[in-house]
């Protein structure tokens, strides 16, 4: 048989190209929408291994710093961990670092899933350094990850992001509009004292 590689902006410009330049005439285009299905989800939280780098392991959802689809669906996008001589991070762009490969920036990436909305780079390392935060925990923050709010119960002071830059502080509330913020992962520190980890999608 005869394959043809053929690049474009969107699926129906793709089909418009191979139907205009008559690449098929003997065969058939099938377009198929793909569903997130939940039997696909994988949970990741990340820890250091004997070599002192950070890597993904699957974990139950209750303690998942991220979860993610297996498998790619409909308007997905991409989840790698990127790591370069400095830093590891979370990024839906594989080339958040650098435009060329193998130039020694980046030394390793790996895809980890897929989800619904892009992944702004998420630095790694405050997630480890603040994971044991979360050990019994006795406040609830749901749902995690979103794209439109969160919801706590208890007093909210304040919310930081990975750099540690206060993004929200109001103390007293129990729900906070997310909608305009970057995609990522935030803490959120109560009044009693507890620190939890969210997602924004």
């Amino acid at each position: 048989g005869r394959y043809f590689i053929v690049v474009d902006q969107s699926i129906d410009s793709l089909v418009g190209q191979i139907t205009n330049r008559k690449l098929t005439e003997n065969a058939f285009i099938e377009k198929k929408d793909l569903v997130e299905l939940d039997s696909n989800k994988i949970h990741y939280q990340f820890v250091l291994d004997e070599n002192n780098e950070i890597v993904p392991v699957d974990t139950i959802e209750s303690e998942a710093v991220i979860t993610l689809n297996s498998k790619p669906f409909t308007g997905a996008y991409p989840v790698f961990k990127i790591q370069t001589n400095s830093q590891t991070v979370l990024c839906s762009d594989p080339y958040h670092f650098s435009n060329k490969p193998y130039d020694g920036i980046v030394i390793d990436i790996e895809l980890l899933g897929f989800q619904n909305g892009f992944l702004s780079k998420t630095d790694i390392q405050p997630i480890i350094t603040s994971s044991h935060q979360q050990i019994d925990s006795s406040t609830l923050l749901f749902p995690n990850p979103s794209n439109t709010s969160i919801s706590f119960s208890n007093s909210l002071s304040k919310i930081t992001n990975t750099e540690g830059k206060v993004v929200f502080f109001n103390r007293g509330l129990n729900t906070v509009n997310i909608s305009n913020w970057n995609s990522g992962l935030y803490f959120a520190e109560f009044e009693n004292g507890e620190v939890l980890k969210f997602i924004k999608k």
